[in-house]
């Protein structure tokens, strides 16, 4: 790890360490004071014994994953570009379709109750995307992202924005679906609907929120992206709880990504 630069040291400690938290947290047994109550009733289902087993493995597998994809980055030469490049499609269009599948057709009925848009959900959502813009806002104005940056040495460009800004058309407008569409559905069920409905459980709301916001920006591996990325994944816990419906969390990502997909091909 010491072959690592210092901001992909830092991100795969938050990595780990969230990881390994969120992981032991879900071997602990469920007591029934823990079963999070918002009005009166149970905000989420009560994870079952396969709901524990399914988290383990997928927490434990995605960490090496993605601890894998980050000194494949690194050690990969420059001018390999055709390693480069499949490291990029495989950790940003096959991987989370292919590992998460399973994941997606047991839970996506739990994480998103049958029941009808309400506008009321709908203002919340858009109130939410503009809480998060104030708050990113808020974090450059104070110079905290330039300072991480500059102490840091990290690049200020994600990789996911980076592989789009240099993307022939044809491979932007892949990247471009799988960034408003896949990653939105595949990101919300695993880390709100899955990491976020187990933890609560286990840990409570504020816990869990957090606990799952940080490992959310931490996959990203984007060091300089962290905080935002940790700030929109509290959003999102936060308009899942109110809503009781995935559904929700979804719109908000998808809006999200648009905009920077959008922000994007308009500068290239």
């Amino acid at each position: 790890m010491t072959d690592l630069p210092f901001y992909m040291q830092i991100n795969l400690w938050l990595l780990l360490c969230s990881g390994g938290i969120l992981f032991f947290i879900c071997c602990l047994p469920i007591s029934d004071y823990k079963r999070v109550m918002l009005g009166g009733e149970p905000a989420f289902p009560v994870p079952s014994t396969t709901d524990k087993l399914l988290t383990l493995f997928f927490v434990a597998f995605t960490t090496l994953l993605y601890t894998g994809e980050c000194f494949a980055a690194h050690s990969a030469p420059e001018s390999d570009e055709q390693t480069i490049n499949l490291v990029k499609i495989l950790f940003t269009l096959l991987l989370p379709i292919i590992l998460y599948l399973p994941l997606i057709v047991r839970y996506f009925f739990i994480s998103y109750p049958p029941a009808k848009i309400q506008l009321r959900n709908v203002l919340i959502t858009f109130a939410a995307l503009a809480s998060i813009y104030i708050l990113i806002i808020i974090l450059h104005a104070s110079g905290i992202i330039n300072w991480l940056v500059e102490l840091t040495g990290t690049p200020e460009t994600q990789q996911a924005i980076k592989a789009l800004q240099e993307a022939s058309l044809i491979d932007f407008v892949v990247l471009a679906i799988t960034a408003i569409i896949i990653a939105p559905i595949v990101e919300e069920i695993v880390f709100r609907g899955f990491f976020f409905r187990v933890l609560s459980s286990h840990a409570g709301v504020i816990v869990a929120a957090l606990i799952s916001s940080v490992l959310f920006g931490a996959v990203h591996l984007s060091l300089a992206q962290t905080i935002t990325l940790t700030v929109f994944g509290l959003v999102q816990c936060t308009l899942y709880a109110s809503t009781r419906s995935i559904i929700y969390p979804m719109l908000l990502h998808m809006l999200f990504n648009s905009v920077g997909v959008v922000s994007v091909f308009v500068n290239r």
